[in-house]
């Protein structure tokens, strides 16, 4: 057994000790996600002067694009990673092997890599770039969604790392092709 399914199995064993530990789980990996990204657009467009600018209307067009570009690359994320999931076709851990009891069933062979760590890799990567301080609070959610998702048995860690250099990477290529929004957010922020 190599280490990734070894830690996969061992994560797995804390599915179904406990009723209330299955619910957290479960929360964590379907359900908070919703919550993420809601508090995302919540934070990006109320966050420090939106509505205490000599302009708010200009202010609140500005936080709108940011949250465009923020979530644009996110959403980039998941379209390269459905077309990825199409070529590899991995089977979920839970089809393939046998001492994996998923908390839930989704997907088939869509395993790798994982939409929900490339989609929130990118998300905390983009805002960290302009957010650094909320950007470890975005990283810490990936964190328990990712965690949640593997003790879940739908993913495996490789499944999850392969998604996290996915997301950031995707962010990073985004971030450099969009090096103007960044310029324009420097002249702004002096407004």
């Amino acid at each position: 057994m190599n280490a990734n399914i070894g830690l996969l199995v061992w994560l797995n064993h804390f599915a179904g000790a406990s009723v209330f530990g299955d619910f957290i789980i479960n929360f964590f990996a379907r359900w908070f996600q919703y919550f993420v990204v809601i508090g995302a657009c919540i934070f990006l467009f109320l966050h420090h002067d939106t509505f205490t600018e000599p302009n708010p209307i200009s202010r609140f067009v500005f936080r709108l694009k940011e949250v465009f570009s923020f979530f644009s690359a996110a959403i980039l994320a998941l379209t390269i990673v459905a077309l990825l999931k199409e070529f590899f076709g991995v089977a979920r851990p839970y089809l393939g092997i046998s001492e994996v009891h998923p908390l839930f069933l989704i997907g088939g062979f869509d395993s790798f890599p994982s939409g929900h760590a490339t989609f929130f890799a990118a998300l905390a990567t983009t805002i960290s770039m302009y957010h650094r301080i909320v950007g470890r609070v975005f990283w810490v959610c990936l964190a328990c969604i990712a965690l949640a998702r593997v003790i879940a048995g739908v993913h495996t860690p490789v499944d999850i790392l392969g998604g996290i250099i996915l997301g950031v990477s995707i962010a990073m290529i985004f971030a450099h092709f969009g090096e103007e929004f960044r310029m324009v957010a420097k002249t702004h922020k002096n407004l």
